[in-house]
């Protein structure tokens, strides 16, 4: 598998073929609930999703080889309910996202209190630094100060663990399965003995979690519902899924799972 801009060099090269696709690269953004940001100033998350201009992401960060998210998962996924990608899922509105920002108390980005811009420290790993600047840039319009903390993976994983150290979180997980292993993997409690990765203490959330993914009671219902409560509660953000490229000789048949996904050992060889 190779990025688009590696790939593209083999598109037109006699004795190779490409096979774009949508893979299970995709990220979005978490919210620590372990500073008072969030658990004090809920209403000011709606504003930061509304400031945030995903397709801007793809075009900018992404080189326009990725779509916006509209669901903390990829399309691709078994459970994925195709009518989310007709909802408003705080699409692009930077006079909305104003608006917001002022009911919450923050006209123009601001506390009241003391004149200062409110400073918000933007967690990523190195490999999506970029898309992490477009963001930075565009929070920055609201008159937010973006603090961009892009470290390698070891520093990565070290801080996403300590709620001391971030405020939003580019996320870094991915599934090829059902989107409960998702928001299993970021805001169920004790999950991998280390508790929810945005320290989210919800009951009713966690209740919704745990429908979604027993197999007893997991459904097109509980998934919606697990979906709705966090896209209606601001918990969490996607932002877009990326493509990327199979390369091979000629003769090489790929094959494609049904949900996108490339499996070396079921292609054909001739």
């Amino acid at each position: 598998l190779l990025d688009p801009k590696n790939a593209k060099d083999f598109t037109d090269k006699e004795g190779y073929t490409c096979y774009d696709m949508t893979t299970a690269d995709y990220r979005g953004i978490l919210f620590n609930f372990w500073n008072d940001y969030w658990t004090e100033n809920r209403d000011l998350i709606p504003a930061i999703c509304y400031g945030i201009d995903t397709q801007a992401i793809c075009n900018i960060a992404r080189g326009g080889f990725a779509e916006p998210c509209y669901d903390l998962t990829f399309p691709g996924c078994g459970d994925f309910n195709q009518e989310w990608l007709n909802e408003d899922y705080y699409n692009y509105d930077l006079e909305k996202a104003k608006a917001l920002l002022e009911e919450a108390g923050y006209p123009g980005g601001k506390d009241p209190a003391t004149g200062s811009a409110l400073h918000i420290r933007l967690l990523c790993d190195q490999q999506r630094k970029d898309a992490a600047v477009v963001i930075q840039s565009q929070l920055m319009e609201l008159g937010l100060e973006v603090e961009l903390l892009a470290l390698d993976d070891a520093m990565f994983s070290d801080y996403q663990y300590d709620p001391t150290q971030w405020d939003i979180s580019i996320m870094k997980q991915g599934t090829e399965a059902y989107i409960s292993n998702i928001y299993d993997g970021y805001m169920l409690r004790n999950k991998d003995g280390v508790g929810a990765k945005n320290f989210i203490v919800d009951d009713e959330l966690e209740a919704l979690l745990e429908a979604a993914h027993d197999v007893s009671t997991h459904s097109a219902e509980t998934v919606d519902a697990l979906h709705d409560y966090v896209k209606d509660n601001a918990i969490a953000y996607g932002l877009y899924v990326d493509q990327v490229y199979a390369v091979g000789r000629e003769g090489i048949e790929v094959f494609q799972h049904p949900w996108n996904v490339l499996v070396p050992n079921a292609c054909t060889f001739n």
